[in-house]
């Protein structure tokens, strides 16, 4: 008997927790009929769930004390089998609960608001702005770097780059909401694409969502043009710490992406670049 897919919130080794972690994994065995009785989790020196007799394989929720932000945990699971035959295995998870500092940064530059979704009249003669870009340069020291995080969200779904460089492949960030309840953040690894002295961070943000005629927010108050929030927080091994965050004074340009809707589309201008 092995376990595998270790899972926390549903994802392998996440690096944003935020609230209550909750644990999964799966059995597999060359023998038939092979099935679950007990189970123990343990975060070494923090929580030990003690021996629960249990086939529950998924949404085992931590029941420890108080998770910090930005700490990486590793979690156990034993899981033993109705023979008393047994198997252990490993994984981590890291919490995201950042002290927001930063400020939501708004375009600088025009744009079309939200309008009742039409179709007759959303064409390409009425698409929408253009993507906007917005640039941040920060320089760090040149320290030995041990953990870099870049927590991130916007209103308009977004690209990051840090020194021209993806961290990830995800797209459609920070995805949908109900915007007047719930807005999501998104946590990159960014410590291989930073370096001492400039460094630049940007977003490329599109309407999406947020600024579509179909999905828009209908109650309260709603950014009235692309906007982004953002906190950079860069942990050295002196156990010093440095945080930049949006504040306002980024750059907002257009580029090559004429206009960006989530229903009808992406426009692109191949004779433009992003500077």
């Amino acid at each position: 008997m092995r376990l595998y897919s270790l899972k926390t919130n549903e994802r392998l080794s996440p690096l944003g927790i935020d609230g209550t972690p909750f644990f999964s994994w799966k059995i597999q065995s060359d023998q038939k009929n092979v099935l679950q009785a007990a189970y123990r989790i343990e975060i070494p020196g923090l929580w030990d769930s003690g021996r629960i007799e249990s086939r529950e394989q998924a949404f085992v929720s931590y029941q420890g004390p108080a998770l910090a932000h930005g700490r990486e945990y590793r979690w156990r699971v034993t899981v033993w089998d109705q023979a008393g035959g047994s198997a252990a295995a490993e994984a981590s998870f890291e919490v995201a609960k950042p002290a927001w500092q930063g400020q939501w940064a708004e375009s600088s530059l025009p744009h079309k608001p939200a309008q009742p979704f039409d179709d007759a009249q959303e064409t390409e003669e009425n698409p929408g702005s253009p993507a906007v870009l917005f640039e941040r340069a920060f320089a760090l020291p040149d320290k030995q770097i041990q953990s870099a995080r870049v927590y991130a969200s916007a209103y308009g779904v977004y690209r990051l780059r840090v020194n021209e460089k993806r961290p990830d492949d995800r797209e459609f960030a920070p995805e949908y909401t109900s915007y007047e309840k719930l807005q999501y953040f998104q946590t990159y690894d960014v410590k291989a694409l930073l370096h001492a002295g400039k460094n630049t961070l940007d977003f490329y943000v599109g309407d999406g969502w947020y600024f579509s005629g179909r999905a828009s927010p209908v109650f309260g108050e709603s950014k009235p043009s692309p906007s982004v929030l953002y906190q950079v927080e860069v942990h050295y091994a002196d156990g010093s710490t440095d945080r930049f965050f949006s504040d306002g004074s980024e750059k907002c340009a257009v580029g090559f992406v004429v206009y960006s809707n989530i229903y009808q589309g992406e426009k692109q201008d191949a004779r433009l670049s992003f500077r």
